[in-house]
């Protein structure tokens, strides 16, 4: 079962869901849960220039969620995210706007080409910052644009 509010997308059951979307702006978070102790996976496709403001959830760590983005699609987090696989692709994952200080993005599969992550880091605190953790990654050129929040 996928549902979809204003705020949130989310896919319950055993079964898989897939969103995908062309050009459009979606605003809230994505979560991926399981119901009645089934786990289920919930694949989310953006491309053409789409935005996503908000963070990816895994509410249980075998569920699966995957999301692509592509073709100068951004990614505006909002908060610490997970997601089970990232395909960036010619798109942005833009940590820096993050509203809530410092991010945290846990990726299992990462794949990217000619993708980009924006984040902020505090170099007078040498501690603080944006924080991207993979598992895996395939080849491919990504580019990580460093904002230090300290000059601000």
């Amino acid at each position: 079962i996928v549902t979809a509010s204003t705020s949130k997308i989310a896919v319950y059951g055993n079964g898989n869901g897939l969103v995908n979307g062309t050009g459009v702006t979606f605003n809230g978070d994505i979560v991926e849960d399981q119901c009645n102790g089934t786990d289920g996976t919930l694949n989310v496709n953006l491309q053409n220039a789409s935005t996503f403001n908000g963070a990816a959830h895994l509410n249980v760590p075998t569920s699966i969620l995957n999301l692509s983005l592509q073709g100068n699609s951004v990614w505006n987090m909002t908060g610490d995210s997970e997601v089970s696989g990232l395909e960036n692709t010619n798109s942005l994952v833009d940590m820096h706007s993050a509203n809530a200080g410092y991010s945290k993005l846990t990726i299992g599969s990462y794949r990217g080409t000619g993708g980009t992550f924006k984040m902020d880091t505090d170099l007078n605190s040498e501690t603080n910052g944006d924080k991207v953790t993979m598992t895996t990654a395939t080849a491919g050129t990504t580019k990580v644009q460093v904002y230090d929040v300290s000059l601000t």
